[in-house]
């Protein structure tokens, strides 16, 4: 089967809406109960101790299911969309002992409100494609890490194997059509390979990776100490 790589389309920064930002919310609640939100990479990568940053905390439970699986940390989480901060405060309730270890933050990823150097980590997952300014991103990443920091970004990919596509409609059968309908339309907003390495070429990041896997991209490394 021939996978034609049609062009990306841009689509708006942050879930609003009700309708939305509810079905965005059942969709990773839905991920989550299925353990696909593990966090186990991020914990791999080293980002497993102090201070973290997430890029884009949506309802929460990516940085919530990290929290859960390591000890002594702290995460801050940044929220473009003060609708999906409402929804993510509500869904630590799912998580006691935690309330203290969290804390949301309103803000935009390409000014993130921090000093340098003010971070362990970084973690994102799914939200690169919804970036108006990749490179300002990564250039703020870089900026609050502190020496030695690592991140790890996991983005969505636009070139996916039609038959991958199909895989991914049968696992979701029972979730409800129109949240079927805004996670794939998510792949025409994603990149490719090629976009991101020019798109990571352009950053002050200098020790970075890409790892292409069947339906994602795994974008990891370290700040340089200087």
């Amino acid at each position: 089967m021939v996978n034609i790589v049609k062009q990306r389309v841009q689509v708006k920064y942050g879930t609003t809406g009700e309708t939305e930002t509810k079905n965005y919310d059942l969709f990773m609640k839905f991920l989550r109960d299925k353990g696909w939100l593990n966090p186990t990479e991020f914990i791999n990568a080293g980002i497993s101790k102090g201070v973290v940053l997430e890029i884009g905390h949506g309802p929460g439970y990516t940085g919530l299911e990290w929290l859960k699986h390591t000890k002594d940390t702290y995460l801050k989480a940044l929220e473009v969309s003060r609708e999906m901060i409402e929804i993510a405060k509500k869904n630590v309730n799912e998580y006691p002992g935690l309330e203290k270890r969290i804390e949301h933050i309103h803000g935009n990823a390409e000014k993130i409100p921090f000093e340098d150097d003010t971070f362990d980590g970084v973690f994102s997952n799914g939200e690169l494609h919804e970036w108006p300014n990749p490179v300002a991103v990564f250039n703020e990443i870089n900026r609050v890490l502190k020496p030695g920091g690592k991140y790890f970004i996991r983005a969505h990919k636009r070139n996916v194997n039609p038959l991958f596509l199909i895989l991914q409609k049968i696992a979701m059968f029972k979730l409800p059509r129109e949240v079927k309908k805004d996670y794939f339309s998510i792949n025409r907003a994603a990149y490719t390979f090629e976009e991101l390495r020019k798109i990571l070429e352009k950053t002050d990041l200098t020790n970075w990776h890409i790892n292409e896997e069947k339906i994602r991209f795994i974008i990891y490394g370290e700040k340089t100490i200087t």
